[in-house]
């Protein structure tokens, strides 16, 4: 399933990220000059031969992945998930001695004796305090956002890091949404394989 999420999520945000890098490398080209090259590229570009193609595959389709993958989206985003959810929770959280109050996980007990018959019955949150909805959506998306600029800020062959960011934008919503690392490293080495190809 995991490996499955990582394909979908390379064939619906692959088109847009090539689309916008190809645009960005144009505008590049005519405001700035000619767009960075990556270092593979320029070491197969140099010495055109069987391992130097073996050693650009390995490195940009399986280690690049692994660790990038493990460190952005594993700890960093992991670790800003953790922290924005704790922020949540406190946020949500009101004294547990209080009847039909929500706490943390956002669900409110009746009292007993709201549940006799005959007596209206008072509606449940499902969601903590402290902003609603709209709070806890952008809770969840800020690590995806700050792994991205941070993913993006790493890799400095401009105009590269403009596409790179909309392409970590889907890396931290397939783990996000899967909370496996497999997925996005699937997203991340069919990515990479193409460009590489």
């Amino acid at each position: 399933d995991d490996i499955g999420a990582g394909v979908v999520g390379f064939l619906l945000i692959a088109p847009a990220v090539y689309l916008l890098n190809g645009i960005a490398a144009a505008l590049w080209k005519v405001v700035i000059g000619e767009p960075q090259t990556h270092p593979l590229q320029q070491m197969v570009q140099n010495e055109f031969s069987l391992g130097i193609i073996e050693l650009t595959i390995l490195s940009a389709v399986v280690l690049a992945p692994a660790a990038e993958e493990l460190i952005f989206r594993g700890v960093i985003q992991g670790w800003l998930a953790t922290i924005f959810q704790r922020k949540e929770n406190r946020v949500g959280t009101v004294d547990p001695a209080m009847d039909g109050i929500p706490t943390g996980d956002g669900i409110a007990e009746l009292p007993a004796d709201l549940n006799e018959p005959g007596r209206r019955r008072l509606p449940t949150l499902r969601r903590p305090l402290g902003g609603g909805p709209a709070l806890a959506h952008s809770r969840r998306f800020l690590p995806i956002l700050l792994t991205s600029l941070f993913f993006a800020s790493v890799h400095s062959q401009w105009p590269a890091p403009i596409a790179i960011f909309f392409l970590s934008l889907g890396l931290g919503l397939v783990y996000e949404r899967t909370g496996h690392l497999v997925s996005s490293f699937t997203m991340h080495a069919f990515f990479n394989g193409l460009s590489t190809l």
